[in-house]
């Protein structure tokens, strides 16, 4: 056996993509199995865009959730994995935490200060361009406490949140297509 290391080294790459043209160095490494290479860099507008987009899924989310709407109500902002697994059993795990309590009913969620934790954009095996955000927040839940399904009192309180997820770009759009955690 040998191994042919013409691509392995340093590189001065100009690549042009729906993102802009970028240019970038990027180094090239070997296992011996497969040839790995950095990612794509993740210009500002578009982290921007991505985040602007996340906030209004996550408040999509807890309005639809808060109002008890089905899924469908919200179910065109996702494609792929997202939509047809994910969002429907985080949108019910959701729903089930705001109404499944007799001694606890959710009535308001606030969020704030939000942070981006990661954001970067590659392509995957498919040559489907792709990009990764994790969201970071603070919360405020508003509750009432109930006694014998009545209103005992309200109260709120403090906490943080994050969503992480993967956006596909398809057809001119960044649509949500894997969402890997979401803390409220």
């Amino acid at each position: 056996l040998y191994s042919l290391d013409l691509f392995v080294g340093n590189h001065d790459i100009n690549v042009v993509t729906p993102l802009g043209s970028q240019s970038q160095s990027y180094s090239v490494w070997s296992d011996d199995d497969y040839l790995y290479a950095g990612d794509l860099a993740m210009t500002e507008n578009l982290q921007n865009q991505l985040e602007g987009q996340t906030k209004t899924l996550l408040e999509q989310l807890f309005n639809a959730a808060l109002a008890n709407s089905d899924f469908s109500a919200i179910s065109g902002s996702y494609t792929g994995e997202a939509l047809e697994e994910q969002m429907p059993e985080i949108y019910n795990e959701l729903r089930e935490d705001f109404f499944g309590s007799e001694y606890r009913r959710i009535l308001k969620i606030t969020l704030s200060d939000f942070t981006v934790g990661d954001c970067y954009a590659y392509y995957d095996e498919q040559g489907q361009l792709r990009a990764y955000l994790d969201l970071e927040y603070d919360t405020t839940t508003d509750y009432a406490r109930l006694e014998n399904s009545y209103v005992e009192r309200t109260d709120s309180t403090d906490g943080y949140g994050a969503m992480a997820l993967e956006y596909v770009y398809q057809d001119g759009n960044w649509l949500p297509a894997s969402v890997w955690s979401l803390y409220w």
